[in-house]
């Protein structure tokens, strides 16, 4: 061991974490490209939908999840600081995203189906019950698929 190795810091699991759930409720590539995916299915037409209304929804549920997926995973004396970080980091970004999380979000995955239950939700508002089966199947598989990447990646902060 060298002087040097007594400098090397690396930071703790939550902190990297934090980082990284600042950086992806940043990205909106994906959560865009469902948007028109599903403007363009016709199952929607004569609504008038708000992108930015969507995106809540869209990033509330992929809380649901991130959340999920770390308690699955993290270790139980240390579930409160990453959960208190994933409060701050979307707080900090928008909080109204904790607020869809908490109250519309939350229930529909614990007590109404996991995934398939938010996308229900979802139909529900921002979508006045207008999404398709087609749709409705292919947000649950994305979301599933979002879900599995989420188990993933908290492996790399515990």
């Amino acid at each position: 061991m060298g002087i040097l190795d007594l400098f090397r810091f690396t930071p703790p699991g939550h902190k990297k974490y934090g980082l990284f759930l600042s950086n992806y409720l940043k990205e909106e590539e994906h959560i865009l490209k469902c948007f028109v995916e599903i403007n363009a299915s016709g199952s929607v037409d004569g609504l008038k939908l708000n992108y930015d209304l969507f995106a809540k929804h869209f990033r509330a549920i992929q809380i649901q999840m991130l959340i999920t997926s770390m308690l699955m995973q993290v270790k139980i004396g240390e579930h409160d600081v990453f959960y208190n970080t994933t409060i701050e980091e979307v707080k900090k970004f928008d909080k109204d995203i904790w607020d869809l999380f908490t109250i519309k979000y939350n229930d529909a995955y614990l007590l109404h189906g996991g995934v398939r239950g938010m996308v229900e939700e979802l139909n529900k508002k921002p979508f006045k019950h207008k999404l398709n089966e087609n749709i409705k199947t292919n947000l649950t598989r994305g979301f599933d698929l979002i879900q599995v990447q989420f188990h993933e990646v908290i492996k790399n902060f515990i």
